[in-house]
């Protein structure tokens, strides 16, 4: 998963169809291999490269499903990737009950929810662990390079 993640934005259409269609299929067979969380966390990463109606569906399935911070935390930054505000505004109504992993992905996906997003953290910054402030004013600062989300 790592190589595919690394090599994915150069492969072509028809190999990233077949990578795509091959990682739902994991989903759908439900697989020995999304069925462990670090393997599923890799998975996820390259999973959140392209977006698509289907793959969200299962990511949003995922998410419900998981007691995993860490996956859960992959797919907070792939929903932010993905712009999918919708689906974060649903989740900023509940930031109080998240992980620390999953606090610190919300706040990078924060910025990627327009007003919403600085509305929310303008109104949370006195509720912010130092940590979170620390990632709050990097990723703030990493915007002004790229706007890319870390995955």
């Amino acid at each position: 998963m790592r190589l595919l993640r690394s090599l994915y934005n150069e492969m072509d259409e028809p190999t990233k169809d077949l990578t795509d269609r091959t990682m739902l299929s994991l989903f759908s067979e439900k697989s020995h291999l999304v069925q462990n969380d670090l393997n599923l966390a890799y998975l996820l990463q390259v999973f959140g490269q392209r977006q698509s109606a289907a793959k969200e569906r299962i990511l949003i399935e995922v998410f419900e499903q998981s007691t995993s911070p860490l996956v859960r935390k992959e797919i907070i930054l792939i929903m932010a990737k993905w712009k999918a505000t919708f689906w974060l505004l649903d989740l900023l109504r509940r930031f109080g009950s998240l992980s620390n992993w999953e606090r610190k992905a919300f706040i990078v996906a924060s910025f990627h929810m327009s007003d919403e997003g600085e509305h929310w953290r303008n109104h949370t910054k006195r509720t912010l662990s130092p940590a979170e402030v620390v990632i709050r004013d990097w990723y703030r600062e990493r915007l002004q390079r790229t706007d890319e989300v870390p995955l």
